[in-house]
């Protein structure tokens, strides 16, 4: 059975919306990007920030009463934050949801008005596929002996945690940081580590061997204690879509930055826009592009310091959307994690939220592929595989594991597969120690933001970064409640 990728990513052949086009590329709905001086007449700016993504966004929008301009490569802002429309509902094709239980996160969503629809593990059904058979709940799914391996996990890892958050300096969590989880993985039953590394797979691509006993205690935690996560009304994407709004023609897209240095007590900002090459010149800049982005764009880096940034890895991660129509036959999920298949996780997109009290409308589910970096040859294996191929083995193994899903294929409507090749961090043993510390400091009046330049990573680590280096930038947007906020971050991670 051949499933065909149709060009589309809307349903019955309707062109899907791109919520980008809807503000003109985000950010410049009634104008073009206008004409910049030449060169040797640019004026100096507060400050420049290299990248469009999530963290350069907020840098941005917390310094947006500044003389500031924001530089993005490609012909849209947001990175991998990504949305689109079909019919009435939305699919994130990029970040999926955040947690949503205080802290910066939440203070910047609130501040930019985002709707968003709550969801708490104890509401929704999360399925599992664990070992050859399928548990519709996590309750069914929580035996006496992992409930035995939870109490385990709590007792080993708590401590853990609590000495990942104290100061970086500090020698026990120097020396936690230094660790890996197999010892604490070691512990657990069979059917408990199966659990446990499909979750943290699909999740944060957590490899036993090549993650950090310090954010790794906290990942193995949040297996048992889910969090509030949130799902933005009109997609993730709105966030960004909202910044680069407020920040309007301070914020220019297709604009690749050639070179960042330090000349003459200014940060000198050269880059190319409508084929011609420009600077931009300030006191101090942002630099929040992925990390192998950095040493071709920074030239004067020390080598320990370019070396670490060459060293960070990240593992693929692809995209596989599934629209189908209205009435399936299998009990419709929250999410749904697997040990046997393609797929890590699926999360159907438009379980609880307002579009899905329309009977018209179909149901999108995202099946997240995430591959661990030192898997080189499957990694090559993959990506020689068409979209056709990866969705045919996708749907496969769906309707495979999962109860009255054999004829899935009969309700499909359109499919989308996305691919990234710089996915999820891998937060090793070696990134804390020997990477992050040359990372997240300045070089000089360069500073670096973004989930790899902050120890917790993800979301919460993109947006925390974003805040403390605005605050170094001179934001004066930032105020005591932000600094309570980022204290109240870090706690809420380690509950």
């Amino acid at each position: 059975m051949a499933v065909h990728a149709k060009p589309t990513s809307a349903a019955n052949g309707q062109a899907a919306v791109n919520p980008n086009e809807n503000t003109s590329r985000n950010a410049t709905n009634n104008r073009r990007n206008g004409p910049m001086m030449p060169s040797e007449e640019v004026p100096t700016h507060d400050a420049v920030i290299v990248g469009g993504g999530l963290s350069g966004l907020i840098t941005a929008y917390l310094l947006r009463n500044k003389n500031i301009l924001l530089l993005e490569k490609e012909s849209r802002f947001g990175g991998r934050v990504e949305s689109e429309q079909i019919y009435e509902l939305t699919n994130n094709v990029g970040t999926q949801f955040f947690a949503d239980e205080g802290g910066s996160v939440s203070r910047l969503m609130d501040e930019l008005e985002i709707e968003r629809v709550r969801h708490k593990p104890r509401h929704v059904p999360y399925s599992f596929y664990i070992r050859g058979t399928y548990y519709p709940t996590l309750r069914s799914f929580m035996s006496f002996g992992v409930h035995v391996d939870r109490l385990k996990l709590i007792a080993m890892a708590l401590p853990r945690l609590r000495t990942f958050m104290k100061p970086a300096d500090h020698p026990k969590r120097q020396e936690l940081v230094g660790q890996n989880i197999v010892g604490l993985y070691d512990k657990l039953r069979p059917e408990t580590k199966s659990f446990v590394t499909t979750y943290m797979r699909g999740a944060c691509l957590a490899k036993p061997e090549h993650t950090s006993a310090g954010i790794g205690s906290a990942l193995m935690l949040g297996v048992f204690f889910l969090g509030e996560n949130s799902w933005v009304t009109g997609g993730f994407q709105q966030v960004t879509d909202r910044m680069a709004s407020t920040l309007g023609d301070k914020a220019r897209y297709s604009a690749e930055v050639t070179r960042v240095e330090q000349v003459d007590g200014l940060v000198r900002v050269t880059f190319v826009e409508g084929g011609q090459e420009r600077v931009a010149t300030a006191p101090s800049a942002a630099v929040t592009t992925p990390a192998s982005v950095v040493p071709r764009i920074v030239p004067d880096l020390p080598d320990a310091r370019r070396d670490a940034f060459e060293r960070v890895k990240y593992g693929p991660l692809t995209m596989v959307s599934l629209v189908f129509a209205r009435e399936v036959p299998w009990d419709r999920f929250f999410a749904m994690g697997s040990d046997d298949t393609v797929f890590q996780m699926v999360i159907d997109q438009t379980f609880d939220t307002p579009a899905d009290d329309n009977p018209n409308n179909p149901i999108v589910c995202n099946f997240i592929i995430s591959q661990y970096p030192d898997e080189t040859t499957e990694i090559e294996r993959f990506a020689a595989m068409s979209d056709d191929e990866i969705v045919e083995q996708t749907l496969a193994d769906f309707t495979r594991v999962v109860p009255n899903a054999d004829g899935a294929d009969e309700h499909l409507i359109d499919t989308k597969v996305t691919r990234y090749p710089i996915g999820e961090i891998e937060l090793s043993p070696e990134y804390y120690t020997e990477l992050l510390p040359h990372i997240a400091k300045p070089f000089g009046n360069i500073h670096f933001a973004g989930d790899y330049t902050h120890p917790l990573s993800f979301v919460d680590g993109a947006v925390l970064s974003a805040f403390a280096t605005a605050r170094e930038l001179g934001s004066d947007l930032i105020g005591p409640d932000d600094d309570r906020l980022m204290k109240l971050s870090a706690r809420l991670f380690r509950r």
